[in-house]
């Protein structure tokens, strides 16, 4: 993950319960630096796994550091206390996520082909903004692994930096909840 989404990770947790709708069976990252929270994304249908994350919103008193599910109610507690290196004015909060009931515009899946990237979503799109290939840009990069702390973007032949890659059309699923986008990947 880049470190301008999420410069200091501290814990995860799995929605065990089944009283938070979309997020039911979701691994929840949590993040210190911004702070905040992430649904994580299991592409697992190609060899090598891939990985995405959606932002949760929300408005968080505090770092997010810790988190578990309330067995009386089946809603997420979450839990942080601000110490350094986080964007948060707040020194410390209990806060809960709640399933409200309204729909979800979030992604909840994706699938990298060779030919592009299928992404699922909780509820149906906008046919017309989900079929014009103006609306979305692309980028790719690759990490350097080192010794280092983090590193930067790098571009498929080594250099520093990013590659935007055109998006050749895009289609919306029959039930409108998947959208799938063509680049040259």
């Amino acid at each position: 993950m880049s470190h301008n989404v999420d410069r200091s990770a501290i814990s995860q947790v799995w929605i065990t319960s089944d009283k938070m709708g979309p997020l039911n069976e979701n691994l929840i990252h949590f993040s210190f630096g911004r702070p905040g929270l992430l649904r994580v994304l299991f592409d697992t249908t190609s060899q090598s796994i891939q990985g995405g994350i959606s932002f949760i919103k929300g408005a968080y008193a505090a770092p997010t550091s810790k988190g578990a599910i309330n067995p009386k109610d089946g809603q997420l507690y979450i839990t942080g206390f601000n110490l350094w290196g986080s964007s948060s004015n707040g020194i410390s909060a209990l806060q809960r996520l709640r399933y409200t009931g309204l729909p979800s515009y979030r992604p909840n899946k994706f699938e990298v082909g060779t030919e592009g990237v299928v992404i699922r979503f909780d509820s149906p799109l906008n046919a017309e903004t989900a079929t014009d290939p103006k609306n979305f840009r692309v980028k790719r990069w690759n990490y350097l692994r080192t010794e280092e702390y983090g590193s930067g973007h790098y571009k498929l032949d080594g250099t520093p930096g990013q590659e935007t890659l055109p998006v050749l059309a895009s289609y919306i699923s029959a039930d409108k909840n998947r959208f799938s986008f063509c680049s040259l990947i």
